[in-house]
Parts: structure tokens; sequence; C-alpha cells
């Protein structure tokens, strides 16, 4: 699983704009997740204008919001898939560009 969200969190990384780190749950469960932070004025949206866009379209990407207001959003991807993981960096790229 670490390997996975590694692979992952690159990926996001390579996105300008987008920075992403694990990170582990705060009650102290063994659950890590992506936190994935968005600069907002480098990209030109807000995160929720940007979360709004994920939730439209043929697959629709929800993340857990409650740090929304910070510009970040976390990921767990325990149950995704490599090719579900690939969809969502593929739609925060086209997000956060413009380029589908």
């Amino acid at each position: 699983m670490v390997e996975r969200m590694s692979d992952f969190i690159d990926d996001l990384n390579k996105i300008k704009g987008v920075k992403a780190q694990i990170v582990w749950d705060a009650t102290g469960r063994d659950i890590a997740r992506a936190e994935i932070s968005f600069d907002q004025k480098a990209i030109g949206k807000t995160t929720y204008a940007m979360m709004a866009e994920l939730k439209q379209g043929d697959t629709s990407i929800y993340f857990r919001e409650y740090k929304t207001n910070e510009g970040k959003v976390e990921a767990d991807i325990r149950s995704v898939t490599n090719k579900q993981l690939k969809t969502i960096v593929s739609r925060i790229r086209q997000v956060v560009t413009g380029v589908k």
C-alpha cells in the first residue's frame, strides 16, 4: 500500500501548483492518506472550485474536504485500484491546467 501511495503522490507532485504527501490518521488509527495541497494563486482557482469540478463528468471524484479552506484535501486510497489512481491524477491535472 505504501508503494502505491508513493507512486500516487509522486504523480501528483509532477503537477504544477499541487503538492502531496503521506499523512497518518489524526486519531491514531493505522490509516495513511494522501494529503493534497493546492496553490490556489498559482492555479487560479479555489480548492472549493476544483473539488466541485472533480465531482462532475463521467467519473465523480470525492475527497475528504474538511481542510478545503486551507487549500488541502485528503485521499484514502485503501480501496482504490491503480487504474483509478491514474484516473484521479489525470482529472486533477485537467482541472488544474484546464487541458483535457
